[in-house]
Order: structure tokens, then sequence, then C-alpha cells
């Protein structure tokens, strides 16, 4: 939500927030996450003032992140390389990154995400 939103895309950024409630509650008989609500309704009132705002939904460019070598990541950085290379093929592909917490998965996902942004791939990161 907050990529489309950076993009002024609201209406989009609205809809996904139905469509995800919908899933959760029709898949899975639960609620969104207060923090979830609490964006919906930030987006909402978004909605309602106009271009007022937007300059803090903007996000960053992959090039502005700092960062340090993915030790021991090696083997799962070439799998990725090689899965852009089938993208770039025309390929449809989808990566999962899993884990226990703690093994840095965020860090891991952080560094594929800039070789994909260094490759000319369009990247976005959302927390």
């Amino acid at each position: 939500m907050r990529c489309l939103i950076s993009l002024r895309e609201i209406p989009a950024a609205l809809k996904v927030y139905d469509d995800i409630v919908h899933t959760l509650r029709s898949e899975f008989e639960i609620d969104p996450m207060p923090e979830t609500t609490y964006l919906f309704h930030q987006i909402h009132q978004l909605d309602r003032v106009g271009d007022l705002g937007f300059e803090d939904w903007t996000l960053s460019s992959m090039e502005s992140v700092i960062s340090s070598p993915c030790v021991g990541r090696g083997r799962e950085i070439s799998q990725f390389s090689k899965l852009l290379s089938h993208i770039s093929a025309g390929q449809g592909q989808i990566a999962v990154v899993s884990g226990e917490p703690g093994i840095s998965e965020s860090k891991l996902i952080q560094e594929m995400s800039i070789l994909a942004h260094q490759q000319g791939f369009q990247t976005f990161i959302a927390q």
C-alpha cells in the first residue's frame, strides 16, 4: 500500500486493503493487524486532503541503501541471479525466502533487491 501511495495511486492502495481484509476474513477468519488498519486510515485521510502529505510517502531509491556483504549467502544469491536471468528471458519466476527468526532473511531480501535493481529491475522494499 505504501508503494502505491508513493506513486499517488490512492484508489489502488485502498483496494489492496479491501482485498487483504477480504482474504484474511474469508480464508483465515482473522482481522488485519492494528498497524495495517492504522495504515488504511492514514491512506483514507490522505484521500480526503488531496496532495497534502504526499511528501511523507516517498520511497527511497535502492541506490541509497548502504549495504554490507551478505556473509554465508553465496548459494542463495547465485540462485537468485539465475532466477533474474530467467525473468530477463521472459520466463516468470517466484522466489520465496523463509526461515527461523534471526537468520537474516531481511538482509538477504535487501541484497536480492539491490542485485535486481543493478540489473535494471524496478524494486521496492516496504515494511
